[in-house]
């Protein structure tokens, strides 16, 4: 064979760098060779895009030969460098080999670590904070289609062994394309930590913390619940852009079908090409349940931008981070600054910008449906810390909206303001919000700007204070007491599954158990 090659390296020698796991030689698969295949086939066989760079190169050339001054010239010099960088960035961020430098590698491997220790520690009530996913379809398609072509072949399924049949069979429709494999990739959380496979685990111990990181949303329900919200979004989805393409294909298509069909550039032609192979090749609607049968479509272009489109209209839906991160969050070291500040970014553009520009009917129900939602949301935290649900309106309406994430980077740099200033700086302010948002009330500002990995690190520092002062290696102030609550609550937050929505009540009760064993002192609670 022409391309075989054969490499004698003994097994003795090469072991050290193979990895036997298959399910994670498979994650890496798709995360790097998958995405140099689909740039390659995107950009005629060439997945370092070496030929778009020279059209871009081409195209600043013509302009600055046209420079009427220096200053003009140095304008767009400057901006062809920026496009390019940009560019660059992406591709490398798809192919997941964004910042990669060998000198960076021990700081690389620090980082990640600490990305899956704030996962395993600190993503307890994930679950409880994206229920306003669930609004992700209605946002896009309304209520009616998100009940009637989501939900309600959803509950049927519950009760109808035909309807559960067909709903398992849609959802390996769409697993084939990677919608609703939450529990099984974790890509969702890996793109929301942008943990990529440039700096791949070296030893046991990090192979071990990367498996640790990956169950943890299991653990805590978030991956059931992604799995769950996908599968929703891909049913409602497909619907309408099957809709979409048939009134097309019958000249009555609406303006909102058009441009449902254009935001996937598929052109009129292509959407009559979708709906011919969704008739001939068996497609069908069991009790609610589309059946698209995409293995029998014989048009490969119609089948792929079908499922691209889908899958597209699902990550919006249901937000999960892309190309629209900056780019310092892809960097080492800075990435554990950023952590889940991805979703923020990301909520900007998939939520605030994506849905509330088409201003109509469906946008006001999600928007609805999102901070109801958010309530929603509140209310279990609540519940299952102990903590007192307010009375007051305005206060239920802003936790809605903040833990919505409909806002985007207008509510973190609010909440920021707010934090910074005392609630002195508030737009809740506005309608009569005064109290600070719930889930930020125990962070200082420090954290919240520095993230997950300094509270950690703070809470460490706390305990090992508290643990030299109690065991006399170190002296205690005037009327300082050696242990205090505070010291043990903090010592309970380093411990993994202390905030688990089902587990607090436990914790809390091993939490006074310790401090009445040890006589210490508690606050009284209100």
């Amino acid at each position: 064979h022409a391309a075989g090659r054969e490499v004698d390296l003994p097994y003795e020698i090469a072991q050290k760098w193979l990895d036997r796991s298959a399910t994670r030689t498979l994650h890496s698969y798709r995360r790097t060779v998958l995405a140099d295949a689909v740039i390659a086939e995107r950009f005629s066989g060439d997945p370092n895009m070496l030929a778009a760079f020279k059209e871009i190169e081409s195209a600043y050339a013509a302009r600055l030969d046209g420079a009427k001054s220096e200053k003009e010239s140095r304008r767009l010099t400057n901006q062809r460098d920026t496009d390019m960088a940009i560019v660059a960035g992406i591709r490398d961020r798809i192919r997941g080999t964004f910042g990669w430098d060998p000198d960076m590698k021990n700081l690389a491997r620090i980082s990640q670590g600490a990305l899956k220790i704030n996962n395993i520690i600190s993503s307890h009530m994930m679950a409880v904070s994206s229920l306003p996913d669930f609004a992700g379809a209605i946002f896009r398609h309304g209520l009616q289609s998100a009940f009637g072509d989501g939900w309600s072949p959803f509950l049927a399924a519950m009760s109808d062994n035909v309807a559960w049949e067909a709903w398992k069979k849609a959802g390996n429709e769409w697993k084939a394309f990677g919608i609703g494999i939450e529990t099984k990739t974790a890509s969702r959380q890996h793109a929301i930590d942008d943990i990529n496979d440039v700096y791949r685990p070296a030893s046991r111990f990090e192979r071990a913390l990367s498996w640790a990181s990956d169950k943890s949303f299991i653990v805590n329900l978030l991956s059931l619940e992604t799995d769950l919200q996908k599968r929703i979004a891909a049913n409602v989805a497909s619907h309408n852009i099957l809709r979409a393409t048939r009134a097309l294909s019958e000249g009555k298509a609406t303006k909102a079908q058009i441009a449902l069909l254009g935001e996937s550039n598929i052109t009129p032609a292509l959407a009559e090409r979708i709906w011919k192979q969704f008739d001939n090749a068996g497609g069908a609607d069991v009790q609610g349940v589309l059946l698209p049968n995409l293995a029998e479509w014989t048009d490969e272009s119609a089948r792929l931008a079908f499922a691209g489109a889908v899958t597209r209209d699902v990550n919006i839906a249901v937000v999960t981070p892309g190309q629209e991160k900056p780019f310092w969050m892809s960097k080492q070291g800075w990435n554990v600054l950023g952590q889940y500040k991805s979703f923020v970014a990301s909520a900007t553009m998939r939520v605030l910008i994506a849905n509330l520009q088409r201003a109509d009917a469906a946008t006001m129900q999600g928007l609805v449906a999102s901070i109801g939602m958010g309530v929603l949301s509140y209310r279990i935290n609540t519940l299952v810390s102990g903590q007192p649900f307010s009375s007051d309106p305005s206060t239920v309406i802003k936790e809605g909206i903040n833990r919505s994430g409909i806002l985007g980077w207008i509510e973190e740099g609010n909440t920021f303001a707010s934090k910074f200033t005392s609630g002195g700086i508030d737009i809740h302010r506005l309608y009569g919000a005064n109290k600070p948002v719930s889930r930020f009330v125990n962070r200082n500002a420090a954290e919240m700007f520095l993230g997950p990995t300094y509270g950690k690190i703070q809470n460490l520092a706390k305990t090992a204070g508290a643990s030299a002062r109690a065991a006399g290696l170190a002296p205690t102030k005037p009327g300082e007491k050696p242990w205090t609550e505070a010291d043990t609550h903090a010592m309970r937050m380093a411990v993994m599954g202390s905030n688990l929505p089902y587990l607090p009540r436990m914790f809390d009760q091993v939490e006074r158990g310790f401090n009445n064993a040890f006589g210490i002192d508690l606050k009284p609670r209100p």
